[in-house]
């Protein structure tokens, strides 16, 4: 029997950790009653009203806010909800002042927030996972988010291990995601096998 296991996070849970973190205050307890339902589990459309506008950068809240958390392997930290918030609170404009109405974060303190959390997430794959670290810097200098291997092969260091290998170590970390892309070309269309790398890591570049 193995003695380790992964916990997969769904959107819904995701969002139900976000909303319950915030809501666990004690000024919004009676909100958090009104909202729960009879099987223990919160409105989450209605907490995230409480939290948000109902869309940002020209997405509803609940896509934008999965679609910039999520990692390459499709999994989505419940601790990055924690952290989110915390940075809101951080960016709020008056982050200690009673709340006087809802929702609690503006769509423009949310999306400072999110380039914090993105920065942060990108350091963590420099600085303590240290995988391929002068490919994953010189991505970030060139602002290289969708790319073939051959395309990028020249980014690497062969010093820090085989290029395969140092590829392997990021996809395993979800900080690279394959993806197959249509190319339509003189003679037809043609299939394309590409990385990407995902909006929660590259978010912060669009600022550096």
């Amino acid at each position: 029997m193995p003695r380790t296991f992964t916990i997969e996070w769904t959107e819904e849970e995701w969002l139900q950790v976000l909303v319950r973190r915030v809501l666990a205050n004690q000024p919004l307890e009676l909100l958090a009653r009104l909202l729960n339902a009879d099987d223990g589990m919160l409105d989450v459309q209605a907490g995230l009203g409480v939290l948000f506008p109902p869309e940002i950068e020209g997405q509803p809240v609940d896509r934008w806010l999965i679609d910039s958390v999520r990692n390459g392997n499709g999994d989505i930290s419940p601790r990055l909800a924690v952290l989110l918030l915390f940075l809101a609170r951080k960016h709020a404009a008056r982050p200690s002042a009673a709340v006087s109405a809802l929702p609690l974060f503006s769509a423009i303190e949310a999306g400072q927030a999110m380039t914090e959390l993105s920065e942060l997430s990108f350091n963590e794959v420099v600085d303590d996972f240290q995988v391929a670290k002068t490919f994953v810097q010189n991505c970030k200098a060139g602002k290289i988010e969708t790319f073939t291997l051959d395309d990028v092969r020249p980014l690497f260091d062969e010093s820090e291990g085989k290029i395969s290998e140092q590829v392997r170590l990021l996809e395993r970390l979800g900080f690279l995601e394959r993806i197959v892309r249509q190319r339509i070309t003189e003679t037809g269309t043609v299939l394309e096998s590409l990385f990407h790398i995902p909006r929660l890591y590259t978010r912060s570049w669009d600022h550096a």
